[in-house]
């Protein structure tokens, strides 16, 4: 009987809590009908209230934040402690450079970086030639005529100057004729040949020659050959022993410098030009092959054997 009953309670109780609850939201439409206003239920205003609180506290800690990245650190506080604080919140803070030396404590600097090597961006060989493809065309690159002109012009200079009348002028073709003979008997190793000797009918005669020239009229050229203006020449002689050639050779090395670009190997050495003339800065060698001569310094490209830039050595009053 007892077992029984306590099952027959359980559908009594669920009807009374049931009845309550009726009676609890039919007190609440009551109230609201008499006031004329739609309350809302307690489980949505609560959950409103949450959000509203939360978003308060957002606004007010970002706000807080932004005003102390303003101010700066708080009192006692470094700077690098608080922009460590700020990298840690999310905020980019752009990296430092390290610096590309080093100094040690006796004063010696070593650098971070291995310097840049020395690479050669141009391609090794002719370059600004201007369409120049014949033999004397590619000449006058280095010879212009612009210098055979005062070649031509200094030494009728100095041919009227010694010889008077019985001087002929000389012109352009003769002139650059006698320069090819001079390459010419350079080619064949006859620079130290007697120069009727060439010209002579027999064996050894050079028939270019002969037919270029008379050995007479080439002998007259080579001892009138001027190339500057002897009238100004002590004067500049008194500043650059080399006076009486420079204008023309600078022009020429200058001319070595534009129309070739070097590899990536190039030398610089000294060479002495067998000469046995009067000359003021001419040295004497024993031990070289060459005894005698005039020493010029070279910048040589290894692989072509081109020669990039010249310049003569006047000896240590002239360096």
């Amino acid at each position: 009987m007892a077992w029984t009953s306590r099952v027959d309670t359980v559908p009594s109780l669920q009807t009374l809590l049931q009845d309550e609850d009726e009676d609890s939201s039919s007190d609440v439409s009551v109230a609201s009908e008499q006031s004329g206003e739609d309350m809302p239920p307690q489980s949505d205003s609560s959950y409103d209230s949450n959000e509203d609180t939360d978003d308060e506290e957002s606004e007010e800690s970002s706000s807080s934040e932004s005003d102390s990245a303003a101010r700066g650190p708080a009192a006692g506080r470094t700077w690098g402690a608080a922009q460590g604080e700020a990298v840690g919140r999310g905020q980019l803070q752009a990296a430092q450079p390290s610096p590309a030396f080093i100094k040690s404590p006796s004063g010696e600097i070593w650098m971070t970086d291995a310097p840049q090597a020395n690479v050669v961006t141009e391609r090794p060989g002719p370059r600004n030639l201007g369409g120049a493809s014949s033999i004397l065309q590619l000449f006058h690159l280095f010879i212009s005529t612009a210098m055979m002109d005062a070649i031509l012009l200094h030494t009728n200079e100095e041919g009227r100057r010694q010889r008077g009348n019985a001087w002929k002028d000389l012109v352009p073709m003769e002139l650059s004729s006698a320069v090819g003979l001079l390459l010419f008997l350079g080619l064949t190793k006859s620079g130290r040949e007697n120069v009727r000797s060439i010209w002579r009918k027999g064996p050894f005669a050079r028939n270019l020659c002969i037919a270029t020239m008379s050995g007479m009229r080439f002998q007259d050229i080579l001892a009138m050959l001027r190339f500057d203006d002897k009238a100004t020449g002590c004067q500049r002689r008194q500043n650059d022993m080399f006076a009486p050639i420079r204008e023309i050779f600078d022009q020429f090395a200058a001319s070595c410098r534009r129309y070739y670009s070097a590899g990536e190997c190039v030398t610089v050495g000294e060479q002495l030009v067998p000469f046995r003339g009067r000359c003021p800065f001419w040295q004497c060698r024993p031990q070289k092959p060459v005894k005698y001569g005039i020493k010029f310094w070279l910048c040589v490209d290894i692989d072509t054997h081109y020669t990039l830039n010249i310049m003569p050595y006047l000896g240590k009053a002239g360096d």
